[in-house]
């Protein structure tokens, strides 16, 4: 049975605007930023009553490799 989202990972060309644009969507900042000092290459937050991921990663770290899941989700047998 589908439970829901577990991780949503996301690829942002511009990472200072799409942290702060996801910012104001969820309401609250990141939890966890990387590096923690300097820019954002890499961020997430997490939301909803099980606590599923979103991360935003910085488009010069994407794989030359378009194709993959970017999405996982909760499953129960």
């Amino acid at each position: 049975m589908f439970r829901g989202l577990a991780n949503l990972n996301l690829v942002a060309a511009d990472m200072d605007a799409a942290v702060r644009w996801y910012t104001s969507v969820f309401d609250a900042p990141p939890y966890f930023v990387r590096p923690e000092q300097g820019p954002a290459q890499y961020v997430e937050w997490r939301f909803g009553d099980d606590e599923d991921e979103f991360a935003l990663m910085d488009a010069r770290f994407r794989t030359a490799r378009r194709a993959g899941r970017c999405a996982d989700e909760h499953a129960r047998r």
